[in-house]
């Protein structure tokens, strides 16, 4: 069984609605549901549409209502009309401004042929009321007031234009947003103009999506995704109507009640200006949402609640349940809330299960179809709270937390993770990354105040340590920050600009090291080239990323809808990960041939014990420096457990660089005690300075950890074990 609610970009818990594009098929007569009669081509709409508004959407479609000029059109027509609601529009109407009884056509002209019924048209309108001819299946033609709404037929004496047709379903979902879009919310009658229309559009929608299914007309997907597009429309309408009319500084609420849906519309505050929790329950007590105020904003929030009571009969599955087929066994419920927060406690949904049901329950939203989610439910983030099997209530309680793994979240559904996961990651990363800032703090102020700046190592990992400590901080502070599209996309811009930096002298590491064990060669006039690579191409990578954003669905596709990354949604992700494993993989072959180099030239004795012994400690050493943990980034999708592996890791590389090239390194140690010395002599008198004045300036801890150090001697490279 299953127990839903929703989540939009701007929303807590609202449906994700990804509208499925139809694809362009050249057709050789006529377009999908289109029907093919001699050299015509018509549609039998299933939409009920009084006759002024089915003229106009045969027009949308390059057609006309149709007109009928001969018996044998007349005869094909009465062939093709399908037995449900075979009463439809044609293209005739009475001219009254004119003359009462004059018959036109649409195109203006008038009948030549005509096959009315029995003493009709009877002429009984009166001239204030405009009379429009309709075809009943094996009857002749009768006339109605043009305001009443049968469904009609189009033509069009040419195949009309190869595009997809839109279904019926699809017809009545597009004129049903459009006419919100038109409606102006500053009118104090339109939330219930459109709560109307909203009704009218479901009872609509129950006769004609269901039948399209059956017929293959449309796609099982498609039905749903046409209707969350729907009640996306609605809300965010429902949205822009209390923003404008709630726009006082106290609390004040909007309810709207009926046979479709509870409505609530409230201004609510945060408990420092006062605030109380948002509760919104259904016509039975068992059915309730709860949002504690500790969500809203001190300034006040506009959220909208919204319970469907019948909205789940158009989800159902019109192929019949199987045994391992999931179900929806609830209403559908809906909160948007806008400026969007970030979570600060769970909200509750408390559900009433329709049917009588055995076996696990879900809580979940409309995610979208995907191959993680083939039925288009997610329950990431949300749990089921009381879900006993007699039960006939479920209740669900969702958060949304952010996690390190996200930066390399290319799929866009990531493994399959859970709320006890989810809490762990998230304290994973802030207390890892909290360690890897004040690393990298730390050794920023030891190279810069322990070894010589100007020199290339002092320069590349005061660099590292500073690209990548901003890169985190940016993390901590801003990830979460999505309320404002464009502070999110700078957000994101800049980690992914300080990030892409550190990468780039990880790279330098990488080549300086093998450039000073492999070739034993001094890059001092390189780093001016290094700087500029280093803080340029990432600038450049950036300007790509936001191009190609705004070149296609807007610069607001250049993040995610959960957080101030780039998304995963149109594959910018991609960017950043093949450039951080082209880069790691290079990494990962310069650490592979410096082991190598390193072991081959230790001391005899029991030399592979001492081979094995060098390698291991070298690559603990080098590893933090040349980042090549961010490889399980790739795999990180594939299974939860290299999620794990790639959060502590990563969230603690400052910190790992600080303890192994400051703390460990003995050159920086002994320089470190003879500042002591200097500054309490009387309490260090028995330490000896004379080390530290020997220390080489130029190659200050190139590479060490316990008994091991690299260092650059006089005119020749050397590995020294001590």
């Amino acid at each position: 069984m299953i127990h839903n609610f929703k989540m939009t970009t701007r929303t807590i818990l609202v449906i994700i609605t990804l509208i499925l594009q139809n694809a362009v098929n050249p057709v050789e007569v006529c377009p999908d549901n289109w029907c093919h009669v001699r050299d015509t081509c018509f549609k039998f709409s299933f939409m009920k549409l009084n006759w002024t508004a089915a003229k106009s959407a045969c027009e949308t479609l390059g057609s006309k209502l149709v007109v009928i000029n001969s018996q044998s059109e007349q005869e094909a027509l009465d062939s093709k009309i399908p037995d449900t609601w075979p009463v439809r529009w044609i293209g005739l109407y009475q001219d009254s401004k004119n003359n009462q009884s004059s018959w036109l056509w649409v195109d203006g002209i008038r009948p030549n042929y005509t096959h009315w019924k029995a003493e009709e048209p009877d002429n009984h309108s009166t001239y204030d009321e405009e009379e429009c001819a309709y075809m009943y299946q094996k009857v002749q033609w009768n006339h109605w007031n043009c305001t009443i709404d049968p469904p009609y037929i189009c033509e069009n004496s040419t195949a009309p234009s190869t595009t997809k047709v839109p279904s019926a379903t699809e017809e009545l979902v597009n004129n049903f947003t459009s006419t919100l879009n038109r409606t102006d919310v500053r009118q104090n009658t339109s939330l219930q103009d459109s709560v109307s229309l909203l009704q009218y559009t479901l009872e609509q929608l129950k006769n004609v999506s269901i039948r399209e299914v059956q017929m293959n007309t449309i796609t099982e997907q498609e039905k749903n995704e046409f209707v969350f597009k729907m009640a996306v429309a609605f809300e965010e309408f429902a949205l822009k109507y209390g923003r404008y009319h709630l726009n006082e500084s106290m609390p004040a609420e909007i309810n709207n009640v009926n046979s479709k849906l509870v409505l609530r519309i409230q201004k609510v505050f945060s408990p420092i200006a006062n605030g109380s929790n948002f509760h919104l329950e259904g016509p039975e007590k068992q059915t309730f949402i709860n949002i504690p105020s500790s969500n809203f904003d001190s300034n006040g929030s506009v959220l909208v609640g919204i319970m469907y009571t019948d909205l789940h009969e158009l989800l159902k599955s019109s192929s019949g349940a199987t045994k391992n087929t999931r179900r929806l066994n609830t209403i559908i419920m809906s909160v948007s809330m806008d400026p969007k927060p970030k979570l600060q406690q769970n909200i509750v949904l408390n559900f009433r299960n329709l049917q009588d049901a055995h076996g696990e329950r879900h809580c979940v939203f409309w995610s979208g179809f995907s191959g993680k989610n083939p039925d288009g439910w997610s329950g990431e983030g949300c749990h089921a709270v009381r879900s006993t099997s007699n039960s006939e209530q479920t209740e669900c309680s969702c958060n949304h937390m952010t996690n390190f793994a996200v930066l390399f979240d290319y799929s866009g559904n990531g493994p399959k993770i859970t709320e006890t996961d989810d809490k762990i990651l998230t304290i994973l990363t802030y207390v890892g990354l909290a360690l890897s800032i004040i690393g990298i703090i730390l050794t920023i102020i030891s190279y810069a105040l322990l070894t010589d700046v100007h020199q290339p190592l002092s320069q590349i990992r005061v660099s590292l340590a500073g690209s990548l400590g901003a890169g985190q901080i940016i993390f901590l502070a801003g990830v979460d920050q999505t309320k404002n599209t464009g502070v999110c996309v700078t957000i994101a811009a800049l980690m992914q600009y300080f990030l892409m930096a550190a990468f780039c002298w990880m790279l330098v590491e990488g080549i300086y090291l093998y450039l000073f064990v492999v070739k034993v060669y001094n890059i001092n006039n390189k780093m001016s080239t290094y700087h500029v690579m280093s803080w340029g191409v990432p600038a450049v990578m950036v300007a790509i990323s936001l191009s190609i954003a705004a070149g296609e669905d807007g610069i607001q596709s250049f993040v995610s809808k959960k957080y101030c990354w780039m998304s995963s949604a149109n594959r910018l992700i991609w960017i950043f990960a093949a450039f951080v494993v082209m880069i790691e993989v290079f990494n990962l072959l310069i650490l592979v041939r410096v082991i190598k180099e390193m072991t081959t030239m230790q001391p005899t004795g029991d030399k592979h014990i001492q081979q094995i012994r060098v390698g291991i400690r070298a690559c603990v050493v080098m590893v933090p420096l040349l980042g090549v943990t961010w490889l399980f980034g790739l795999v990180s999708p594939l299974h939860k457990a290299f999620v794990y592996i790639f959060t502590i890791l990563n969230s603690t590389q400052g910190f790992l660089i600080f303890l192994l090239h400051c703390v460990r390194n003995t050159q920086i140690r002994e320089r470190f005690k003879g500042r002591i010395n200097r500054i309490f002599p009387a309490a260090n008198n028995s330490i000896s300075t004379k080390r530290t004045s020997q220390v080489n300036q130029s190659d200050v801890g190139a590479l060490q950890l316990k008994a091991i150090e690299v260092q650059r001697c006089s005119d020749t490279g050397v590995i020294e074990l001590n």
